[in-house]
């Protein structure tokens, strides 16, 4: 009796490390995915800011041109004044 008590003892010890082992490796795993999504919100991030700015400046592009064109139709309209 006491011979299947240790014996179950022990395979109940091997079953503990297994899953401390099978732990460490899930941690290892989360750890890996948390770096990359570390890695992917930055990249986003980034990418957000770039699109940003690239509508910001066409945005002051846009602008620009509108004056553009208006002084453009304003020459035009004096011009036709003064012939």
């Amino acid at each position: 009796m006491l011979s299947k008590a240790l014996t179950r003892i022990k395979e109940l010890e091997v079953e503990v490390q297994h899953a401390k082992l099978d732990v460490w490796q899930v941690k290892l795993d989360v750890e890996e995915k948390e770096k990359k999504i570390t890695t992917l919100s930055q990249e986003y991030d980034k990418q957000a800011k770039i699109i940003e700015n690239k509508f910001i400046n066409e945005t002051k592009l846009e602008k620009k041109e509108a004056g553009h064109v208006k002084a453009l139709k304003q020459a035009f309209v004096h011009s036709m004044y003064t012939l």
